[in-house]
């Protein structure tokens, strides 16, 4: 994945609902990986994975949890170089 290639896209109830669910989340059950805040599924933040055999991440919309998120890839990167 390339950070500079990252995009934040708004997607529907439903779109969130099914993506979340083919990801093997519980979209009534999310949690904010960063803040272990429970998070709707209406806001929750859809985020690439960081190691392999991981479906994604949930983020709350805080952006301090969402540049928590951004600072672990980062630090990923720099080890692959």
């Amino acid at each position: 994945m390339d950070i500079d290639k990252l995009k934040f896209e708004k997607l529907g109830e439903k779109e969130r609902k099914l993506l979340l669910t083919a990801l093997d989340f519980n979209p009534n059950k999310l949690k904010c990986k960063y803040c272990k805040k429970k998070v709707d599924y209406k806001i929750c933040g859809i985020m690439p994975p960081l190691k392999k055999g991981a479906f994604g991440i949930i983020t709350c919309d805080n952006l301090l949890c969402i540049s928590h998120y951004l600072d672990e890839y980062h630090d990923l990167k720099g080890q692959r170089e």
